[in-house]
Parts: structure tokens; sequence; C-alpha cells
């Protein structure tokens, strides 16, 4: 049996092993059949009989004590302690089948069955081991042999974490990522591939579904509204001025332009006729980015929630599941600040943070409320329940190792880096004959998948082709339009395989918009950054690579020849960059479990459990005074105020009682 295993470990296969224990063995052999077998095998009649003899008119008598029972005749079974005892019992199980494609091996009345197995695909693994065990089972009910169900087990043996026989794999999931960004479909896909794979079937909303179909457990409804995409673009388009707007009128545009995709995306043809269906699931996966009207697909098909964040932690997030978030070490994500704030950084990010609170009360959470009402059926639970009590647990895409440690409650899973493949793809050719040809190494350049960064100034545009002409090394260029720059030193295309170029050893530079996923890669893949970050997270993305050390930014308003200049030369020949985040990487990858194998475990286990609900604070049945002990606090408050004043009381009383004596005095 370890033979087998090793085999399936060298073959880069799962072996799954059955332990099978038969009940009560050398007690239970079938006389009748152990004849009929002894026949069968050409044994000498003569002996056959002697055999007979031997085994049959027996009898036992139990002794305890000083007390016998009556004797009682034996009619199965061959007598233990006897030397012919462990022959006549492997005879009788001697022609066991052995499954197609599997070993088998005995040792006196226990069995083993190893079967070689694809984990991958676990429904078809579940079959082949199945179909093997349903063979022995039908040879043992033929010849009366009973299993000893508790003492029998089935184990997987693989160099890959298996979760096996954990959860029912058919489960019916849901992934609701509607966002029109190609990068967070992926991360979307990415597990629910994985989940397909597993034999859960599947169903992903979202505006990018496969060209062809991927799994037989794996159904696509694509999202082909054109105002969705209008209204993403028209806030994308207006990122690069966005730098330009106070913080109040930026979360207004973007409260409201949120709020005009989750209408777009519900009144979709394909998600009415959802709506309108028989479908049942048991769980919905929503990437989660200011659109909690979505919840109500969780109410509508009675199914639990998982929330998922791209952006990692952020406050509406954690509101959700009401794990705590102090101010004073967790930087609004619109904010350039790190951990470790200043008083003033402080006062600005309190200030910043309940600004944003406001805003969600009175502004924001009422326009997702009323698309929640508009769109789902009117027996589904209010939205203020759904806010505070549907979501079972989030996912959030990031990891300490490339944040700063965090307090999280038991609900939130850091999956950071789960959406980057193990192997990568190899290169197209001319874009490996380029690379390989650039003696001083290569530049990638990219802002990311959603911005169309055509749309930048002509001013901001010319300094970053001055400054990068001035590099030795060539440019590999995400760009949406024709660029007039040296073929020879500049690839420009609108679209490169990124995951796969920055895995290439020849590139030395990844310049990026800093986003999480992106700077998630560049450290899977081991590259320093030079970060120009735009809007949202990008900010903070760079200011925790710059504090970390493994990365530098220019800010898009201080982009300029010279900065962009400075800033390449610095990130390409300090030594620094390349030594930290190789130090990250090893972090990120030095994990008890893959963060696919952990997103896969989770989702299983709210499955598992029922929606595990069990993890949910008490906080949630907390008000806002209740939950921040305001009126604790009030009560404080009033006992210390009404001492100050009882005694402020007391003394302008015996004050006045003093004064009024002496004044007497003096007039008489």
């Amino acid at each position: 049996m370890t033979e087998a295993i090793s085999i399936g470990f060298n073959k880069k296969k799962s072996t799954a092993v059955a332990f099978l224990d038969i009940q009560k063995a050398f007690d239970k052999v079938w006389h009748d059949g152990l004849l009929h077998k002894l026949l069968l095998n050409n044994y000498p009649l003569h002996l056959i009989k002697l055999i007979k003899s031997y085994l049959t008119d027996r009898s036992a008598v139990v002794s305890l004590k000083q007390s016998v029972s009556n004797p009682y005749h034996v009619s199965a079974g061959v007598p233990q302690g006897s030397l012919l005892a462990p022959h006549l019992f492997n005879i009788f199980i001697n022609d066991i089948p052995i499954p197609k494609d599997a070993k088998l091996s005995l040792f006196a009345d226990d069995t083993a069955l190893a079967v070689e197995v694809n984990w991958k695909n676990l429904k078809l693994a579940k079959k082949k081991a199945l179909s093997s065990l349903d063979l022995l089972v039908k040879f043992f009910d033929k010849w009366n042999i009973k299993i000893n169900e508790s003492k029998t087990k089935f184990i997987m043996f693989s160099k890959s974490r298996v979760m096996l026989n954990r959860t029912e794999v058919d489960q019916i999931n849901f992934g609701v990522f509607p966002y029109p960004s190609k990068s967070h479909s992926i991360l979307g896909q990415e597990l629910f591939k994985v989940l397909a794979q597993r034999g859960h079937q599947v169903t992903f909303l979202s505006p990018y579904p496969f060209k062809t179909k991927f799994h037989e457990n794996y159904k696509d409804i694509a999202i082909k509204s054109q105002g969705l995409f209008d209204a993403f673009n028209e806030e994308l388009d207006g990122s690069f001025e966005a730098n330009k707007l106070n913080f109040f009128a930026m979360l207004k545009y973007w409260i409201e332009n949120i709020a005009r995709m989750q209408e777009f995306t519900l009144s979709d043809p394909a998600v009415q006729e959802l709506l309108k269906s028989d479908e049942k699931f048991d769980l919905c996966v929503i990437e989660f980015l200011m659109n909690e009207s979505l919840l109500g697909f969780g109410g509508h098909f009675g199914c639990k929630i998982i929330a998922m964040s791209t952006l990692g932690q952020v406050k509406y997030i954690n509101d959700m599941v009401h794990s705590p978030m102090p101010l004073s070490t967790v930087c609004h994500p619109f904010l350039s600040f790190t951990d470790r704030m200043t008083f003033f950084q402080r006062l600005e990010n309190v200030f910043t943070t309940l600004f944003e609170d406001t805003m969600f009360y009175f502004y924001h959470y009422p326009l997702q409320s009323a698309i929640y009402d508009k769109y789902f059926k009117k027996d589904k639970p209010s939205f203020n329940h759904m806010l505070k009590h549907s979501v079972s647990l989030v996912f959030l895409n990031t990891h300490y190792s490339l944040n700063y440690p965090q307090a999280y409650l038991p609900n939130m899973i850091e999956i950071g880096g789960f959406h980057v493949k193990n192997t990568t793809n190899p290169l197209p050719k001319d874009i490996e004959d380029f690379i390989e040809s650039a003696k001083e190494g290569v530049i990638y350049f990219s802002l990311g998948g959603n911005l169309r960064p055509s749309k930048m100034s002509a001013e901001k545009k010319q300094a970053i082709i001055s400054a990068l002409s001035k590099l030795k090394q060539k440019v590999i260029w995400k760009w949406d339009e024709e660029l007039n720059v040296d073929k020879k030193k500049f690839m420009v295309r609108k679209w490169f395989p990124q995951d796969d170029i920055l895995s290439h050893k020849n590139v030395k530079l990844f310049v990026t918009h800093g986003g999480l996923l992106s700077a998630t890669e560049a450290i899977m893949r081991e590259k320093p950054i030079l970060g120009i970050p735009i809007f949202g997270d990008q900010m903070m993305n760079m200011a925790r690579a710059e504090l970390l050390g493994w990365g530098v930014q220019v800010t898009y308003p201080n982009l300029t020849e010279t900065s962009l200049t400075w800033a390449l030369k610095e990130a390409l020949t300090n030594k620094k960059y390349k030594e930290n985040v190789i130090k990250i990487a090893e972090r990120l990858r030095d994990q008890q479990n893959s963060p696919m194998d952990k997103a896969v475990y989770w989702t299983e286990y709210v499955l598992r459990h029922e929606g595990a609900y069990f993890m949910q604070t008490s906080a949630s049945s907390l008000s806002f005074i209740e939950y921040n002990n305001l009126d604790i606090y009030a009560l404080f408050a009033f006992v210390i105020l009404t001492a100050f004043f009882l005694q402020i009381f007391i003394i302008s009383k015996i004050y006045k009682k003093v004064f009024s004596k002496k004044t007497k005095e003096k007039s008489m």
C-alpha cells in the first residue's frame, strides 16, 4: 500500500485509500461458502470432508468467574487459536476481486483498497473510488461478510492539501461579480472554477462570461447592459481629474454612479430572467464595492452570503460583520497614510471616516435601500436586516505579509494572492523575443485593465514618454491608443498577459497604478514597483509599498519628466527594493494552506454549518449608542458633572452664608 501511495506522489497524483475492517472476521466465516470455494479450487475430496467434519457439529460455552453457560451450536466461523483457522480464512477471502486501476492489500482480517485519482475533479474522484468500493461490497454481500463501519476509514493521500469528506460537494452556488472590470471578474472566476471542478454546481453572473464552456458544472450569466459599461467608463475617464475634487464631491459622485450601475445590473434582461426563474442556490458569493442592494440576491433565493472585498479591509465591509476597525491604525483607503499616523494624520483619518459614515447613513444607504425594494420580491427580509445580519463571511483580497497586521473577527478571512496561479503560461513568441533581446532588461508599464490612459493630459503623457526614453531598458507598455515612440525600444499594445510577463526573469520593474491586484501579482513574481496612483485605494497601497521598502511612487499631480526620471532610476538601481520584495514574497507564500485552498475551505465551511452564523458577533444586535458605550459614558459624565456642580452649589452656599454673617457683624 505504501508503494501505491509513493507511485501516486511520483506521478503527481493523489491516492484514495479505503481501510476496511471485516466484522468478527474469523467468527463469521460462512461454512457452506468456504466448502464451496474448496471445491472450486480443486482441493481433494477427502480433505474437504475432513475440514467439513472439523467445522460442523461444534459447540461452545461461555465461562465467567464461577459460572458456565449452557452449550450453544456454532454454525459459522473457524476456531480461533487453531493453526488451521488463518489458512481457512485466507481461502475464504482469497478470491476477492481487484477493481480496475486499483491496488488491493490483505492482511489477516484487514483490507486496504487504493485508487489513483485526480483530486482537482473531486466529483470524478469520488465516483471512481465509490465504483471500486462497490465491487468489493458486492463480493462481501455475496459471501455473507460484514464490514465494521465504525472501524472503516477513507483517507486521501496527496501532496496537495485536499478537503474531502467535509461537505457534500453537490452544492449549488451563485457568484455575483457585476462590476464591469475584467480583473475583478477574474477573481470570482478563479474561485468558482475550482468549486466547479470539486463538484459544486455553480452559476456566475458577470459582464465577462467565458468564450467557451469551461466545465459541465459551470454556468455563465452575462450582463450585457451598455448603460453599465458607459457609467463605468465615465467614472474611470474622470479619474485623472478626480485629484482636483474635494472628498465630499468625489464620494457623492461615487455613491451616485455606483447606484446607477446597480440599476443597470438589476434591470438587465438576463438578471430579470434569473429573478423570475425557479432557480435555487445554497450560497451566494457577492463582490462588494458599495453595492449593498445586491444583498437582495441572498434574501430572494434564501441562501447564505459570502462577501468578497477586492480592496481588502474597508469601513463599510467591516460594518456588515461588525468587525472592529481602530481608526488610530487603520487608514481610510482614499488617504495615503500608513498604520503609523501622526496626530494630524489621525485627525484627518477620523474626520474623513466619520464624514463617510454620515454620507453613507443619510445618502448612500437610502439609495441602495430604494434599489433593493424596487427589484426584489416583497416578502423578502428588510434592507436593514440584510445589511446587519445576512453576511456569513467576508473574503479579503489581502494578507498581512503585504499589508499591516489587523484586528479581524473570525469570519473575516484573508485570501490575498488566491487568484495568482502557481504556474504561468508560455509567452507569445514576439513578446518573449522582445524581452530576451533586452540586454539591460525590460520595464513593464500598465495602469491596470480599467483605466484608459489616453484620457490623461498630453503634458503627462509626454512626461512619461520622455522619462522612459532616457533609460537603457526596453519598455512593454499597455496603452489604449497608438503612440509615436521608437518601436525597437517600446512594445505598445492594448493588452498584455501581465502575470506571464511579470514572471520573466528579465523584467526588472513594474510601473503600475498601484491597484491591489497588480501589487499582489508584483509581489508574487518578486518585482519591485513604481506606482503612479490615480484614485481609490491606490494611494494607500503605494504608501504601504514605500513603507515596506519594495516600491516608490510619484503622485499623479506631481508627475513630471523630472520626478518620473528620478523615481525610475531609484527603483532600478537601489537594490533594497528587489531584496525587500523577495522577502515579502517569501512571507506571502509561507502559509499552511494556499490562499485558494483557504478560500475553498471557508466557502465549504459556510455550507457545512448552515451559514456559520455562530461566528457573528453579538454587536449585530446592538444600537450605535450601545456598541460604542455612549450611554455608559453619558452616565459617567452625568455623575461627574453632578458631583462637580453639587460641590459648586455647596461651596457657594457656604460662601454666601459666611459672607452674609460677616456683613451683618460689620453693620452692627
